[in-house]
């Protein structure tokens, strides 16, 4: 079954004193993440967070959210699993979520026999 919500990085700490969050992004390249407006903190889109800001910082996401205006508030949600919609990501014609490739059959290209899944 194909999940609507995917999980994308995980809350890994604070930067500075305003509530900005350092995520560690799960995906090709962290600037993926810089694009959304929401992100849910849950795998069934029930809550959600409304993204301010993100820029790319050497090899993590800087994330600003409303209602995580200080370092106590944005120290709450440490470890917390960032997902967003499928819904809200077009993919370019030959490219897949890795999570829809798991359990696929793979065929040789040239006499269609099956490698594996």
């Amino acid at each position: 079954m194909i999940k609507r919500y995917i999980d994308t990085g995980e809350i890994v700490g604070t930067h500075g004193l305003r509530g900005e969050m350092r995520v560690q992004p799960w995906s090709d390249s962290p600037a993926f993440l810089t694009g959304f407006s929401t992100f849910y903190l849950d795998d069934k889109g029930q809550v959600s967070l409304k993204v301010r800001g993100a820029r790319v910082h050497k090899n993590i996401v800087l994330l600003t959210a409303e209602g995580v205006d200080s370092i106590e508030t944005a120290e709450r949600l440490r470890g917390k699993v960032l997902y967003f919609d499928r819904r809200d990501v077009q993919l370019e014609e030959g490219r897949h979520f890795v999570q829809d490739l798991i359990g696929c059959e793979v065929r040789d290209e040239k006499n269609g026999s099956v490698i594996g899944k």
